[in-house]
């Protein structure tokens, strides 16, 4: 960052510090009580006075090209808050807790006049936005896209012009607006992206079977001490089964929009439309939706209703482990198991990309 640009935007920069302080000052316990230790917090602390200072160093950088602003502005403020606590006998309980916030301000660089927006984060929530910055970074390693962002040789400029071109091209048969339709079914499909983002960030910190295995009186006997880790990996990849499925029911929804199935409104599913779609409008994406069934969408099933109904994931892994911790095999096979969870899924992702394009292509060519 230039000096010149810093000069420039020194006037701004104190305009945002007063928003950030002020907003910092204002509400203090409403807005974050949940700072506050319990112990505090149980004996109905008042505020007696707030004192917000400013770090004299910050950070001005250029924005990156996808934000809708230019410039980025950080700062630190110490936050020293000083409390008093109920009367007893005529004896008040005064205290100080001191806190390390953060301050943003995203400058918009619109000539002749700038504007800005600041955002006040807390220490919790510092935290959050980490793990964010974590989870973004896993799915770029991975180079996961979202149909937001998606473009193909058929989803041109992206896909989400591209579905609204095509769906306006055409007309329902029933009364749907298609920017909800459409908003639901890529927010489904950037939610999977996220789920598997959390779950590349858990898999590193999972049991190792191998470090927990025993020689007892000559019988190889493997432990199991499941973490955090362990446990909040299954639970997202229970739920990114139950997203994935989620989004070819979307997918459904969309199809039964533009054909006739004699399908009732309360019975439509992914595997009915496709079962009901009508002959005339079979084509080559057809035939791809119809192999998708009976392959990869069914075993996707099966897993969903599994958990559903019958056993969740965390427990099938120690129904598992409990039946094979004495035999090598069996626990190499849970391991390869629980392990690649995470690149079926992006293989599931990926496929509903694929998937999205032939839904398209069958409303497209509809005579």
């Amino acid at each position: 960052m230039t000096k010149e640009i810093e000069f420039e935007l020194h006037e701004l920069i104190e305009n945002i510090d007063g928003y950030l302080i002020h907003g910092i000052k204002d509400d203090f316990l409403g807005k974050y009580g949940h700072l506050i230790p319990k112990e505090i917090g149980d004996k109905k602390p008042t505020t007696v006075e707030i004192i917000v200072i400013p770090d004299e160093k910050y950070k001005l950088n250029r924005a990156s090209a996808d934000t809708r602003y230019q410039f980025e502005y950080w700062r630190e403020f110490n936050v020293v808050w000083s409390y008093k606590t109920g009367v007893l006998a005529g004896f008040t309980d005064k205290g100080v807790l001191n806190f390390s916030f953060i301050g943003i301000g995203y400058i918009f660089d619109n000539l002749p006049k700038r504007f800005f927006q600041y955002e006040i984060v807390d220490p919790f929530k510092y935290h959050l936005k980490k793990v964010q910055d974590q989870r973004n970074h896993m799915a770029k390693a991975k180079e996961l896209t979202s149909l937001f962002d998606c473009t193909s040789d058929y989803l041109v400029p992206n896909s989400l012009s591209k579905f609204t071109t095509v769906c306006r091209s055409k007309t329902p048969l029933i009364k749907v607006e298609d920017y909800h339709v459409g908003n639901d079914i890529f927010n489904t499909h950037a939610d999977i992206k996220k789920l598997i983002a959390e779950l590349l960030l858990y898999r590193p910190y999972l049991f190792d079977f191998n470090k927990g295995k025993m020689n007892i009186d000559g019988i190889i006997i493997y432990s199991y001490f499941p973490s955090f880790y362990d446990k909040q990996y299954l639970l997202v990849a229970s739920t990114t089964i139950q997203f994935l499925y989620n989004f070819w029911d979307k997918i459904g929804d969309l199809l039964y929009n533009y054909f006739e199935t004699g399908l009732k409104k309360n019975n439509v599913f992914f595997t009915k439309v496709i079962d009901k779609f009508p002959e005339s409008h079979r084509n080559e994406s057809y035939s791809w939706f119809k192999k998708f069934i009976q392959t990869d969408y069914k075993k996707l099933n099966n897993e969903r209703k599994q958990i559903v109904h019958y056993q969740g994931l965390e427990s099938k892994l120690m129904e598992d482990y409990t039946n094979g911790n004495r035999d090598d095999l069996k626990m190499e096979e849970l391991t390869k198991w629980r392990d690649s969870l995470v690149e079926n899924f992006i293989v599931a992702f990926n496929q509903a990309i694929t998937g999205f394009e032939h839904a398209l292509r069958l409303i497209e060519f509809k005579e």
